[in-house]
């Protein structure tokens, strides 16, 4: 795995994109994010998100769809409009 170059797409598949190095940047950043606002005095202002990491689910973003549709059943789904069965 660790031979792997970092852009493959077994390495995206699994979740691992990110090499030891990508993680301890991002753990500085998160650092230095929260160290400034903690420094910044101001109560009211919401805590700073963490850098998003791979393979962590994002709220922000919507999935279309469900699981994937029998082929059997395609027709029927494609007539009645392609509407999502979950």
């Amino acid at each position: 795995m660790a031979s792997l170059p970092p852009t493959s797409a077994l390495r995206r598949e699994l979740g691992r994109d990110w090499s030891a190095t990508d993680y301890l940047l991002a753990l500085i950043f998160d650092a230095l994010a929260v160290a400034n606002w903690q420094r910044q005095g101001k109560k009211s202002a919401p805590k700073p998100p963490l850098l998003p990491r791979p393979g962590q689910q994002d709220e922000n973003n919507r999935r279309f769809g469900a699981d994937p549709i029998p082929a059997s059943r395609f027709d029927d789904w494609w007539e009645e409009g392609g509407q999502s069965d979950g």
